[in-house]
């Protein structure tokens, strides 16, 4: 038979190990939520470049022309 301080040192070890898991799992959980939030904001800035960038070019030409035709 296992001795009182035995099974109160598993049940500390037990509970540690349990703390240590549920530290991993949010761990986790909030890194993957980060990375997440970093792509999205790349790929909502990316799009934002892209958008700017094409319409830029859609309307320099216009500028142009007008100055040139006037």
């Amino acid at each position: 038979m296992l001795h009182n301080s035995t099974l109160s040192g598993l049940a500390i070890s037990s509970e540690k190990t349990l703390f240590v898991f549920v530290l991993t799992k949010v761990f986790f959980y909030v890194e993957k939520l980060l990375f997440e939030v970093n792509f999205n904001l790349f790929f909502l800035i990316e799009t934002n470049r892209r958008n700017f960038i094409k319409e830029k070019l859609f309307t320099l030409p216009k500028r142009v022309s007008e100055y040139l035709f006037i």
